[in-house]
């Protein structure tokens, strides 16, 4: 009898806000998984296919899984200070954790991904084989570069004012 040996995908978020804005805070992100590349033998183990392997995968939240390019893909949210598990996944499988991005979080955040113990680099988006044990961290961090702080002065002047009754 073979066996699988699995690995798991740990997914953090953190927000760093150092301004008074509340921007939303749960994040989109989509996991890719290439099960061609796990360390199983198809040739020799025909029924040890994509869908076999699929069926040890399972997840902290619901995921729904499509195929894309003979890839597997889902999306799901992260909260920040939660981590989304992913387990179950055949070991040397490559993955990629992306954070969807749209044009307001462009503008609103700054996003760094640290894989494991690794430097943190910037960018939404982390790539690796899986091993027993994954985890991959996404930042963001509020810009405040471009907000202008201005002064705004107000004054009167009466002119010809009669006056004052009693």
């Amino acid at each position: 009898t073979a066996s699988v040996q699995v690995g798991e995908v740990e997914v953090s978020k953190k927000l760093i806000n150092n301004t008074p804005a509340e921007p939303g805070e749960t994040f989109n992100f989509k996991i890719t998984l290439d099960l061609s590349t796990a360390d199983v033998w198809e040739d020799e183990i025909p029924w040890m296919n994509n869908d076999y392997l699929m069926g040890f995968i399972e997840s902290s939240e619901e995921l729904t899984w499509t195929v894309e390019e003979g890839k597997y893909v889902a999306e799901f949210t992260v909260d920040v200070d939660e981590t989304v598990t992913i387990s179950g996944i055949a070991q040397g499988t490559t993955y990629t954790v992306e954070e969807i991005q749209t044009g307001e979080d462009r503008a609103w955040f700054t996003v760094t991904t640290q894989i494991g113990e690794e430097e943190a680099v910037e960018g939404n988006t982390a790539t690796g084989t899986v091993a027993e044990k994954n985890t991959l961290s996404f930042t963001n961090t509020v810009v405040t570069a471009d907000v202008e702080l201005g002064k705004l002065s107000i004054s009167k002047k009466v002119v010809n004012a009669a006056p004052a009754r009693e």
